[in-house]
């Protein structure tokens, strides 16, 4: 596809025979409907004036560059503001329901993919080989499949498919990502760049998924409670911090588009019993019986999510850890009653 606009928008009188890359005609001939969907977007694009090719020119180089969008360098552009007589034929090619995404969805036009490409699944192993950690990266609380699994986790279109135009078959907008992450009233097919709380036209910063742009970047969580009972979930709040606090707007997109302190909350308040009947457990273990110090016991448990993205829920259970064993009244409890 890459090589069908290159030449589309470089050649001054082009012919469409000459856009189609010999690698990709074999799959063309297979799908019928690609071709007549890629025709109907070079005679629409040929159609247009001389500024509008530019304007689908821009949009196609904006929307090519997920990580400048995340950043908030450049705008990302939507089918609606392209030219009106070339919306369609991009929306049939690109959109939601588009031929380049149902090729990847149709049983047969995607067999005839595999067999030429490889499978999305071979796509997934060659990722895992490079991410190990099997704890789903936008939350820190849910599996991902391993490589081993006979499934894989979808792909999430990180700027929506039904949104933006050139964006629905860009491995830059496509991560692997946990079915809760992915579901509605999460992200689900949420418009990520803009913000809806304050103003939809204003373009947010986002973390850009595959950015190594901060490698000291660390979220921190802090639970604000009078005593050690979670599970009133309106008694106590939540506190998420980031560092380095220049990305403190990318944190708050982040919080938003993954609905992330509701379901923080959620989970804490649901398995602070199991995660404080750990602790008591461990305790009556190393220091009643074994006679351990209560300082090295600490140290042990804080210790035990020290690498929390390691662990589905490690972030939360070293959040837990820290308010429990750094109350001051801990080792007193611990030695008579925890209140659960």
């Amino acid at each position: 596809m890459g090589h069908f606009f290159t030449h589309l928008f470089a050649e001054v009188s082009p012919t469409y025979a000459n856009l189609i890359h010999a690698d990709f005609q074999s799959i063309i001939d297979h799908h019928g409907v690609l071709d007549e969907k890629l025709k109907a977007v070079f005679t629409a694009y040929v159609a247009l004036a001389p500024a509008e090719k530019t304007e689908v020119q821009q949009a196609y180089n904006n929307n090519s560059s997920i990580e400048q969008i995340c950043n908030n360098v450049i705008k990302p552009a939507k089918f609606s503001e392209l030219p009106v007589s070339i919306q369609d034929s991009l929306k049939a090619l690109y959109g939601s329901k588009g031929a380049l995404y149902s090729m990847l969805t149709a049983k047969d036009d995607y067999d005839a993919i595999k067999n030429r490409c490889g499978s999305l699944k071979g796509h997934f192993e060659k990722f895992r080989e490079q991410n190990k950690l099997s704890v789903c990266p936008f939350c820190g609380m849910e599996n991902l499949l391993t490589d081993y699994d006979d499934a894989k986790n979808e792909y999430d279109h990180y700027l929506s498919k039904g949104d933006y135009p050139f964006c629905s078959i860009d491995f830059n907008n496509l991560t692997p990502i946990c079915d809760y992450c992915n579901k509605s009233g999460n992200k689900g097919q949420k418009d990520i760049p803009f913000e809806p709380r304050s103003n939809p036209q204003i373009q947010a910063e986002l973390y850009y998924p595959y950015s190594s742009a901060f490698p000291d970047h660390n979220i921190q969580l802090t639970i604000n409670a009078t005593d050690t009972d979670l599970s009133e979930i309106d008694t106590w709040t939540l506190s998420i911090e980031c560092i380095p606090a220049a990305n403190t707007r990318r944190k708050t997109r982040w919080l938003e588009i993954y609905n992330i302190e509701s379901r923080y909350k959620a989970k804490i308040a649901g398995d602070s019993y199991q995660w404080k009947d750990r602790i008591v457990s461990k305790h009556s273990l190393r220091c009643k019986k074994n006679n351990v110090p209560f300082a090295d016991f600490k140290d042990d448990i804080l210790d035990d999510f020290a690498t929390p993205l390691k662990w589905n829920n490690g972030v939360l259970m070293k959040c837990f850890d820290e308010f429990i064993m750094n109350d001051p009244n801990c080792e007193a409890n611990l030695d008579g009653i925890i209140i659960i």
